[in-house]
C-alpha cells in the first residue's frame, strides 16, 4: 500500500445523498505505512447551497437545519446567515480537487489510477455518493460520465471496518459513529463538525490499519489453498 489515505467528510442540509446539498466539507491525509496523520494535510471549508436564497429553502431543509443549529448553539437563522457568508458550492468543490491533487502518487499525468484513497465514515452510501453528483455536476467525469476523481476499488468505509472487527463483540448500542466514537473512549464533543469527525475518523481508521498490519503478517495466505501433495 503506498497511496496516501485522505480521509473525508461532508456535512449537508439533508440526510439524502442524491438531493442534498454540502455545507462543509473537511478532509486529512495520512500515511497508511506509518500509520500517521501526515502534518499539515488538514482541508476545511464550509459551503453555501446554490438554493439558500429560495424563499423556501428553510421549510424544505427544516428538520437537518434546526438540528445542525442545536448542535452549534445557535438559531436556524443565524445558523443560515453563517453559511450564506461561505464560499459558493462550484469554488468549494474546485479547491478540494485542488487539494486532492497534492496527493497524487505523482505530480503529473494524474488519473484516477494515481489518486489517493479515500476513506470516511459510512462513505459507501452517503459521502461518495454526494462525491459522485459534484463531479458529474462540474464536469469531473470520463467519457462515460462516470467521475474521474478517485479509483472505487482504493475506497474505505470506516463503518464497514467497525462492523467487521467490532460487531462480533455485541457492545455496541448501535454503529453510529457517536457509537462508535464513545465506545473507543473518543470524545463526541464538538461531534458533527465535519474537522472534528475526520480527525476522529482518522484516528479509528489508524487503529485499524494497525490491526490489519499486524495480523497479515500472522496469517498464511500464499497457497493457502493448495493441498497437500
Amino acid at each position: 500500500m503506498n497511496k496516501t489515505c485522505i480521509v473525508y467528510d461532508f456535512e449537508s442540509d439533508s440526510v439524502d445523498p442524491e438531493t442534498t446539498n454540502i455545507i462543509q466539507i473537511a478532509a486529512l491525509a495520512i500515511d497508511p505505512e506509518r500509520l500517521q496523520i501526515i502534518p499539515d494535510s488538514e482541508f476545511n471549508s464550509w459551503s453555501c447551497p446554490d438554493d439558500i436564497t429560495n424563499p423556501r429553502y428553510y421549510e424544505d431543509h427544516k428538520k437537518t437545519i434546526d438540528w445542525h443549529a442545536k448542535n452549534h448553539n445557535t438559531t436556524p437563522e443565524k445558523f443560515i446567515t453563517k453559511v450564506k457568508a461561505c464560499p459558493n458550492e462550484k469554488l468549494v468543490f474546485e479547491n478540494f480537487v485542488e487539494y486532492l491533487k497534492k496527493y497524487h502518487t505523482k505530480p503529473s499525468g494524474q488519473t484516477i489510477y494515481t489518486s489517493p484513497m479515500l476513506a470516511g465514515f459510512n462513505s459507501f452510501t452517503f459521502d461518495n455518493i454526494i462525491l459522485d453528483r459534484l463531479c458529474k455536476k462540474y464536469g469531473r467525469t470520463d467519457v462515460n460520465g462516470k467521475q474521474n476523481l478517485y479509483f472505487t476499488r482504493d475506497t474505505i468505509d470506516i463503518m464497514k471496518m467497525a462492523t467487521m472487527w467490532i460487531g462480533p463483540t455485541n457492545d455496541l448500542r448501535s454503529f453510529s459513529m457517536d457509537s462508535i466514537r464513545e465506545y473507543m473512549g473518543l470524545s463526541t464533543f464538538g461531534a458533527h463538525e465535519a474537522l472534528k469527525d475526520v480527525r476522529d475518523e482518522a484516528a479509528i481508521l489508524i487503529k485499524f490499519l494497525g490491526l490489519h498490519q499486524t495480523l497479515a503478517k500472522k496469517v498464511q495466505f500464499k497457497d493457502c489453498f493448495k493441498k497437500d501433495a
